[in-house]
């Protein structure tokens, strides 16, 4: 999405497990610790960038990103990086123990008095739920940060499926450009949508 802005806002975004599956919470621990010990160090301290990190959302998406950044194109080689770096181990008991902290940070966090029934209000989620959900990030071991980058990042690293947009200027990346007005309407999408359509069709008729 080109900007006149001289710093980029790069993102990479992985398909995951939503909040009602196990393996959720073992993701969140997983993009934390990539964060703290490997996006924070690589592409901010060494890359020049303002921040970076990992962050799942409920729905079932992993975004990893960069943003006031110089250099985005080293961004995506080290978003690469971190997930092999998840998935062969290459990380210490001390680094987990800090994203759990991290995470607990957030889930922990103190809650107006006003709000404490909206979760369930808006989303259905019950106490047991809540608690149940704290226990299994409580839970999460060596070995699940391993198998969470194996099972559902590194395939897609493989395939090209993640989504990678840029918001700024890069020089240095080959892509396609994109008016950010043309972005924000609905032809735009419709187009994308009907094309993919097309390419489905497509596929199944040569596997017929």
């Amino acid at each position: 999405i080109k900007t006149p802005a001289t710093v980029n806002e790069a993102v990479e975004v992985f398909k995951v497990p939503n909040y009602n599956s196990e393996d959720y919470p073992k993701c969140i621990i997983m993009s934390n610790l990539i964060s703290l010990s490997i996006l924070h160090k690589e592409i901010r301290e060494k890359g020049g960038a303002y921040g970076s990190g990992a962050s799942n959302g409920e729905n079932g998406i992993c975004a990893f990103f960069s943003y006031r950044d110089p250099k985005p194109e080293r961004s995506y080689e080290i978003f690469e990086k971190a997930i092999l770096a998840a998935k062969n181990g290459k990380f210490t008991d001390q680094d987990l123990k800090d994203a759990k902290i991290y995470t607990f940070s957030k889930v922990d966090k103190i809650i107006n008095p006003a709000n404490k029934g909206m979760l369930y209000f808006l989303r259905n989620i019950t106490d047991d739920e809540k608690a149940l959900f704290r226990q299994r990030l409580l839970d999460v071991s060596r070995d699940d940060i391993i198998r969470m980058a194996e099972k559902y990042f590194v395939p897609q690293l493989e395939e090209g499926t993640s989504s990678r947009v840029v918001f700024g200027n890069p020089e240095k990346l080959n892509w396609e450009e994109i008016n950010p007005m043309d972005f924000l309407s609905e032809d735009y999408f419709n187009e994308r949508i009907e094309d993919e359509k097309e390419k489905e069709i497509d596929r199944l008729a040569e596997a017929l």
